[in-house]
């Protein structure tokens, strides 16, 4: 028949799941650190009690919120879009694609048992920060992926994002 397989070409393009989840979460950091940056240029220093929008970006429970959001956001959707486009674009096996996503839950604790001892010499601040980049970093390694990726760079983006989580969820 005329039709392609889903995922595969939606109106005459290739279409990627796991680069459009990276490019989402690429989209909201910038927009974070854009609003944060905006928030603190329009604040004014003329008047002692703080402006409410720089209050609800101080309170740390609001910023553990988007944290949470964010892991959240990125675990359904790597568990959601990667076995997919593993099968339906890769044409990888099942067994294949569950061992893709396996990898990020391969560098999850492996990262993890180096957390530990990173966030004791550096803080729990900047073991966060570093969670955070790695974490980017392997959404933009899932944003360059295509049709003609291996199967394996899949699996390293998704070590790669595990391995971010660990510094992000213990720092």
């Amino acid at each position: 028949s005329g039709c392609a397989s889903p995922g595969r070409v939606i109106i005459g393009h290739p279409f990627n799941p796991v680069a459009h989840l990276a490019g989402t979460i690429v989209a909201l950091a910038v927009v974070q650190i854009v609003g944060h940056a905006i928030i603190a240029g329009t604040s004014s220093d003329k008047y002692d009690v703080p402006d409410e929008r720089e209050r609800a970006f101080d309170r740390r429970a609001t910023m553990v919120g988007y944290y949470v959001l964010i892991v959240g956001a990125l675990l359904i959707g790597l568990s959601s879009y990667v076995p997919n486009f593993a099968q339906g674009v890769l044409g990888a096996s099942a067994v294949v694609a569950g061992f893709v996503l396996a990898a990020m839950t391969l560098g999850w604790p492996l990262s993890a048992t180096f957390s530990g001892r990173i966030y004791l010499k550096i803080g729990f601040r900047n073991t966060s920060l570093i969670g955070s980049v790695t974490i980017v970093a392997g959404a933009l390694v899932c944003a360059v992926l295509s049709q003609y990726t291996s199967i394996g760079m899949v699996a390293v983006a998704c070590f790669i994002i595990g391995a971010g989580l660990a510094g992000l969820v213990l720092g």
